[in-house]
């Protein structure tokens, strides 16, 4: 039964990346993500760039870091069984106000893993973790909505 809701898991994540590789063309921001530092092996760094020829204006809950539900999270082990963490049960509160992001403008910002998944802080002891991410622009302008998403791979020690 265990295996089943493994593959089924994963077979949801392929679902979404190749779904959302096939508008890829017509994303209004870039957005990289990286470690932030591998001495805070914890947090990712997150950088958006409005690559559009338009203003975009968000609530600032909408940014990657501006609320814990903002993106979706999935960390797992690289042990070979890939057992997704359980994730962290928090109560967030966003930030508030709004943003405008001009054409050609960049934000960055941080976010913790420790809000979305139980135990990383351990795991990333011990072993590498992949880290899956997605994202939803979410603005008031249709047009400008899309997803993004991406993996890495995380290490407590540089070079392992």
């Amino acid at each position: 039964m265990i295996a089943i809701r493994q593959i089924i898991y994963w077979l949801a994540f392929a679902a979404l990346f190749l779904a959302n590789g096939l508008v890829h063309a017509s994303r209004p921001l870039q957005i990289d993500v990286k470690q932030k530092d591998p001495s805070k092996p914890l947090v990712l760094h997150v950088r958006l760039v409005n690559t559009s020829d338009r203003e975009i204006e968000l609530p600032r809950f909408r940014l990657p870091w501006g609320d814990r539900y903002s993106m979706v999270i999935v960390a797992t082990d690289i042990s070979g069984r890939a057992n997704p963490l359980p994730s962290a049960q928090l109560v967030s509160v966003p930030v508030t106000g709004h943003v405008s992001i001009k054409p050609g403008e960049e934000l960055v910002g941080d976010v913790n893993l420790s809000y979305y998944a139980q135990g990383i802080s351990d795991l990333i002891s011990r072993q590498d973790v992949l880290v899956f991410w997605w994202y939803e622009l979410r603005t008031d302008d249709v047009s400008l909505r899309s997803s993004y998403h991406g993996a890495l791979v995380l290490s407590a020690q540089p070079g392992r």
